[in-house]
């Protein structure tokens, strides 16, 4: 997601269920049945179907669970989630371990936390690292980051005109993707929207046409001679 998050009401919401060991909370309740089994996947895409709809409880659990069997873009979430309610220590070992695994925004979260002290002990150097890593994998943002640190000297880097036009070059193109792609998932969320209202107009129609069914069935039954009428 665009991180698909509703700050205002999460941060304060979430921020009663965060602890260190938050992962471990008994205020989390496993939303899943008995000896139920999850595939990774399965479980982050259900945990962000329940963020949107406010299930805070859910949604953690899923993660949990999605992100426990080694699931990069879960691991990331439960990161960005963690730093956006102050959780600094917490977001930087999910950011942490996506990164290994080569994620690229879980390698941007852990460059940011690096570049700002925040969590970890502040280093110019692996923030730089991490920019990079995640730049070198055409991210966007990290591509920027990447851009100004040599155009102005910063991240502990040298300024560097030839190395700044290189990834200022890539700009362009990596925004004309990220264009496409996010008109692609708005033009799916719009069917997915679409879908769901054909789906309740059918599911209505088919209850009215049972309801006319059964009050016809009645009317019917209503006029028919009772065994007991006087012949």
């Amino acid at each position: 997601m665009a991180i698909r998050m509703k700050i205002y009401w999460f941060y304060f919401v979430f921020c009663s269920l965060l602890s260190s060991t938050v992962l471990a909370d008994p205020l989390v309740v496993n939303p899943l049945k008995e000896d139920e089994k999850i595939d990774p996947v399965e479980a982050f895409e259900r945990a962000e179907k329940a963020m949107e709809r406010a299930d805070i409880n859910d949604a953690l659990f899923l993660l949990r669970a999605s992100a426990y069997q080694n699931y990069t873009p879960a691991q990331v979430r439960l990161g960005e989630y963690f730093d956006y309610a102050e959780f600094n220590e917490d977001a930087v070992g999910w950011f942490l371990m996506s990164a290994f695994q080569g994620n690229v925004e879980g390698a941007f979260g852990l460059a940011k936390m690096y570049a700002n002290g925040e969590g970890i002990e502040k280093s110019d150097e692996k923030a730089f690292f991490w920019f990079r890593f995640a730049a070198e994998r055409n991210h966007l943002n990290s591509v920027r980051v990447v851009e100004r640190a040599y155009k102005h000297g910063l991240l502990g880097q040298k300024i560097d005109p030839v190395q700044a036009k290189l990834w200022e070059d890539k700009i362009p193109r990596l925004t004309a993707i990220q264009k496409k792609e996010d008109q692609l998932k708005l033009e799916l969320e719009k069917k997915k929207i679409e879908e769901g209202k054909a789906k309740r107009k059918a599911a209505q129609e088919e209850a009215d046409r049972k309801l006319l069914e059964l009050k016809a069935l009645e009317e019917a039954q209503s006029k028919k001679p009772s065994d007991s009428a006087p012949k």
